[in-house]
């Protein structure tokens, strides 16, 4: 109620402000000259009242605007903001036959995607010998980078990202991509305008170890508090909860809503992107 009481006694006091101006200036009677809108002559307000329900108009809308809960948005990439993760399963499925290994379900690949690739590898091949490791990514990466440029963002990805980006949010990217990776896919988004800092697993530890956020919170001097973790997987959710920061999880991915939801508390769950893109809107 005080708060209310205050904003009230602003507005009151800096119209009276613009009345006594207007006063001053000569701007009185029923149909005053006030300044008029580029050339045309016409007036911008047709009265003094007007005028000053304007003021207190504008005074109560500034009054109201919703502060942000989230200062720091930080996005994963694949199965989140870009439609990937078909051509990435596969191209698991494609390197596992190029290397006679026994093939992982689908559902066994979408479980991995997220992680580095290193790490990935492991989890599904553990009884490959290490020293093919570094054969097994070649094929995978020839069979990804050969539809690398053609894999689309989410309809209404960019609209999102230049709209959070508009209303003052910080954006981030924590991705289970290499750098190179990443840089290709900001290449053919046209987004890497709107991001101002970015993570990748080739360059720290891998999710769900809270690295990558850490060091975007420093990085971008922002509060755990503060930030908010936007992610399609179980790692992306359990990187936040390691980070101690809150987390947002979308099931039109690589995981399902149930798994998203086991024991690591996200904010909500959000079904297809144009959900994501209201929740954040309205609550971000």
């Amino acid at each position: 109620m005080q708060v209310a009481i205050h904003i009230a006694m602003k507005i009151r006091a800096v119209s009276s402000v613009v009345e006594h101006r207007l006063h001053t200036a000569g701007v009185t009677g029923s149909n005053p000259v006030l300044p008029t809108r580029y050339s045309t002559g016409r007036p911008i307000f047709r009265n003094r009242v007007g005028f000053v329900v304007f003021v207190r108009w504008f005074f109560v809308r500034c009054a109201c605007v919703k502060p942000k809960r989230f200062e720091l948005l930080i996005f994963d990439w694949d199965g989140t903001l870009m439609d990937s993760t078909g051509v990435i399963v596969n191209s698991i499925l494609a390197a596992s036959r190029d290397m006679g290994l026994p093939e992982p379900t689908r559902d066994e690949a979408s479980h991995i995607i997220g992680l580095g690739l290193r790490q990935a590898l492991e989890a599904l091949f553990p009884a490959l010998p290490e020293a093919d490791h570094p054969t097994l990514a070649d094929h995978y990466r020839r069979h990804y980078l050969s539809q690398d440029a053609e894999i689309p963002l989410f309809e209404g990805a960019p609209e999102l990202i230049a709209e959070m980006h508009a209303r003052g949010h910080t954006l981030a990217v924590a991705t289970g991509k290499a750098r190179r990776g990443l840089v290709r896919a900001f290449a053919h988004s046209g987004l890497e305008p709107y991001f101002h800092a970015s993570r990748t697993a080739d360059e720290t530890h891998s999710k769900p170890h809270p690295a990558m956020i850490e060091e975007l919170l420093d990085q971008l001097m922002v509060e755990p508090d503060r930030a908010l973790m936007i992610g399609d997987t179980t790692h992306d959710l359990e990187m936040a909860r390691n980070a101690g920061i809150a987390s947002l999880g979308v099931s039109y991915g690589a995981h399902p809503a149930e798994k998203l939801t086991a024991g690591l508390s996200p904010l909500s769950v959000c079904h297809s992107f144009a959900e994501l893109a209201t929740w954040l809107k309205q609550n971000a």
